[in-house]
């Protein structure tokens, strides 16, 4: 389970020391430089966190509410503005987060569907007019960093789609009725993270398949490729780890003292 000490000093992989306590979180400047696209930062917190036993989203990791450690990543990023999407339960917890981060770009929380491309549509429907890129990472990984968000904003700029991902270690096998069916070759395998980004007309393409074929998909990367746009890879992060079980706290815990 999570550390809940009152305070933290956490250095997330970024060349910033983030001073945390609970309850009082640091200021962060909102600097945009270089970024000529609208950047749409969604982070998703509405999952359900049935395999975790608590809502991961809202628990603490080192002192600190998981969700802020994303919100302050975004802020830090190009990003222009952050919408996070919450389910019914953890609405007013996360909006008390946000609003305890310091920073001028618009941060906005709203109600997630019943569904992930219910989700996906209405932070469609609440990023701004002038949007040009749409970012969405999973708020279960706290250990993402300004500098991977913006060189998947880049690439997606340029490719139309892209998310990071990291190559695989172990071998995988396919598993049918409990017999092996098919290894794999690992070169050609590797691990989906978050954030994934997509132009505005791109992921509009994707929920749109989404929400016909919802139990077909596992991320919105997943939905882009279906609807026929070719997504790009950007070298990802190992540390990048996504909160599961609650063994994951433990892992993510020895990151940041590191």
């Amino acid at each position: 389970m999570p550390d809940v000490s009152a305070n933290a000093v956490c250095t997330l992989m970024t060349g910033c020391l983030f001073i945390f306590s609970k309850g009082d979180f640091m200021s962060i400047s909102a600097e945009n430089t270089a970024n000529k696209n609208f950047i749409s930062a969604v982070i998703l917190a509405a999952g359900s966190s049935s395999r975790m036993g608590i809502d991961k989203i809202t628990a603490e990791l080192m002192g600190v509410p998981v969700i802020a450690y994303s919100i302050k990543a975004m802020a830090e990023s190009n990003a222009d503005e952050i919408i996070i999407v919450a389910s019914e339960s953890n609405l007013e917890a996360i909006k008390n987060i946000a609003d305890n981060v310091k920073t001028d770009k618009p941060i906005r929380v709203i109600t997630g569907g019943k569904t992930r491309a219910e989700s996906a549509m209405n932070a469609f429907n609440a990023i701004d007019v002038s949007s040009d890129i749409v970012s969405v990472h999973d708020g279960a990984r706290p250990m993402v960093t300004p500098s991977l968000c913006n060189k998947v904003y880049e690439k997606a700029a340029e490719c139309g789609g892209a998310i990071a991902a990291v190559w695989v270690k172990d071998t995988i096998k396919k598993v049918e009725d409990g017999i092996i069916s098919a290894t794999p070759e690992r070169k050609y395998l590797m691990q989906a993270q978050t954030p994934q980004c997509f132009r505005r007309d791109v992921y509009k393409k994707a929920i749109e398949y989404m929400a016909s074929n919802p139990s077909d998909i596992t991320d919105d990367a997943s939905a882009a490729e279906m609807a026929g746009c070719k997504v790009a890879v950007v070298e990802g992060d190992y540390r990048n780890i996504k909160l599961t079980t609650p063994d994951d706290f433990l892992i993510a815990q020895v990151f940041l003292k590191a």
